[in-house]
């Protein structure tokens, strides 16, 4: 049996989000540091109301703090990119974030599609394995806003995870 990878399909909407979102923070930095100059922002920074009409709108310290939000968010949007499952014939690999992980077939009591977001008109679905010490791990990649996606991963980790226990069977009978 060969290695198969699952991984979070970015579509073509994500992408671009991501790059305004990008966009956005660096204009609105741009704009505190060029445009008004961060003299000017550093002299309106003790909260008092600014001298002038409309034109000191919108706020130096609206901007900044826009651009910075835009910015922070970026990376932890791209970083749900990484996520990254593995069916191998020894078991499952994972890659999240911040851990990577190893499960054994023989380790993995169930394989189920559990739906998240309760009633809300969009809610998401991803598939987990329960271990036998009742532990339950949602695999990272494998989620997505339609149940019917998630079928085909499901079927190939189950027959894995079945041929793997009627391996370890037959070994121990013989």
């Amino acid at each position: 049996m060969d290695v198969n990878e699952y991984r979070i399909v970015v579509s073509k909407a994500e992408w671009v989000g991501m790059a305004l979102m990008t966009l956005c923070g660096i204009l609105c930095l741009l704009w505190v540091t060029f445009g008004l100059g961060w003299a000017h922002y550093l002299g309106h920074w003790d909260g008092s109301v600014r001298q002038g009409s409309v034109a000191n709108y919108p706020s130096p310290d609206l901007m900044l703090a826009f651009g910075i939000l835009m910015l922070s968010l970026t990376p932890f949007s791209a970083l749900a990119f990484v996520w990254r499952t593995w069916t191998t014939p020894d078991g499952v690999r994972t890659r999240g974030i911040f851990r990577r992980r190893f499960i054994p077939w023989q380790d993995i009591a169930s394989v189920d599609v559990t739906k998240h977001g309760g009633y809300s008109p969009h809610p998401y679905y991803h598939l987990q394995v329960r271990l036998r010490s009742g532990r339950r791990l949602c695999l990272p990649g494998l989620q997505d806003r339609f149940e019917d996606t998630l079928t085909a991963p499901r079927t190939e980790i189950v027959s894995r995870w079945k041929a793997a226990h009627v391996a370890a069977e037959w070994q121990e009978a013989s």
